[in-house]
């Protein structure tokens, strides 16, 4: 059999929740029917792909997003033909794109050179305008969720090009969960509570309501360990700054760690008491949540798109408005204050991952659809 040849590429700079989604599905992909090669901007995410054995090659692309015609025009043109230096000599069958900046000179590169594309869909940035010009080029459009499917719902309609295919968790992984990862990792001992919030820091994220929440939470549970687990983005590092300080002038320097990136993700989760996501704006899925439930880890998070999609309040997780510091500290007390609660919550949260987010299931449908485009 003839492997099917595929080029996956993404230009983010960091290594996110959309990069993991795709690297995931790849792992259980069957290798001997298909290759895959990616294609980064990012030296992070290239380690991490080739720790999982895939091929992959480093490139930069100018930003499409400047005001200087001149300035689009050749970064346009440099990115298109970097990539099309890299699709002919790895003679590629398929081209998969994984970020808005990439789906655009995807479809040119699929277009011109005749080459089916996807596109995996993980924002709701992608101008609507430019979506809806471009969309009839790439033979299937995947969205990461209903939430962000239903973001492009005006100028796609549903059809049989696009789908809805969600995160799954690795089940399998959870017999190798070290939960004395974070009581070894930061002096934790049996009585000390930990809370976590995970994700990039970003505004977006939130990081200032979570910190901001502290206090509160102290003033009824002093013992209790915060960390802060992400990186910024190179445009983000005076908002981390503007954090650090704030964790100075709030006095509680002691009590926060920020633990910047972290690979053993589901360690620190496992050794989590509470895991809050204070996201300020849509998200396109909600990854960590999922994680954090499969994990048995009780969650609080903000009223967004991509995490109502998995959390109902006080069903399986606590709900509270966005940019609140009191209500994200209330969620939290009531929490270590209701233990009967948490323990509800987090088993009907594993249930309900277990029954609609398992990666098995993704990767089969996955699989299906490159079935479909390529034979």
């Amino acid at each position: 059999m003839n492997r099917k040849r595929i080029l996956v590429v993404d230009h983010a700079e960091i290594v996110g929740g959309a990069e993991l989604y795709v690297l995931e599905l790849f792992e259980r992909l069957n290798r001997e029917r298909y290759s895959v090669c990616f294609v980064t901007s990012s030296i992070a995410l290239q380690n991490l792909i080739k720790q999982k054995g895939f091929e992959c090659e480093l490139f930069t692309s100018g930003r499409l997003k400047t005001a200087n015609p001149v300035a689009l025009a050749y970064n346009v043109f440099s990115t298109f033909r970097k990539l099309k230096s890299i699709l002919k000599i790895r003679q590629s069958d398929l081209i998969q794109t994984n970020t808005v900046r990439m789906h655009i000179i995807g479809a040119l590169l699929a277009y011109i050179l005749h080459k089916p594309l996807v596109w995996i869909i993980h924002s709701y940035d992608f101008n609507k305008f430019l979506f809806k010009i471009l969309s009839p080029i790439p033979k299937t459009i995947i969205f990461v969720s209903q939430s962000v499917q239903q973001g492009y719902i005006s100028v796609i309609p549903k059809n049989n090009k696009t789908f809805v295919l969600t995160n799954g968790f690795n089940f399998d992984l959870l017999k190798m969960v070290d939960r004395s990862f974070v009581p070894r990792t930061y002096s934790v001992n049996n009585t000390t509570k930990v809370i976590g919030m995970i994700g990039r820091i970003e505004r977006q994220k939130g990081q200032e309501y979570f910190i901001r929440s502290i206090p509160l939470i102290l003033n009824k549970y002093p013992d209790v360990l915060f960390l802060v687990v992400g990186d910024p983005n190179k445009n983000q590092m005076d908002y981390y700054e503007q954090l650090c300080n704030l964790v100075k002038k709030l006095g509680i320097e002691n009590k926060v760690v920020f633990s910047g990136h972290i690979n053993n993700i589901y360690d620190l989760i496992g050794g989590v008491d509470v895991l809050v996501a204070p996201s300020t704006g849509d998200e396109s899925f909600g990854r960590i949540l999922m994680e954090a439930l499969a994990l048995e880890c009780p969650v609080v998070a903000t009223r967004v798109k991509g995490y109502t999609d998995i959390i109902e309040d006080r069903i399986s997780g606590l709900i509270v408005p966005i940019a609140d510091s009191v209500a994200i500290a209330n969620a939290v007390n009531e929490i270590f204050a209701n233990p009967e609660l948490a323990v509800k919550m987090v088993s009907h949260g594993r249930k309900k991952i277990q029954d609609n987010y398992d990666l098995r299931e993704s990767t089969r449908k996955y699989e299906k659809i490159l079935v479909g485009i390529t034979g």
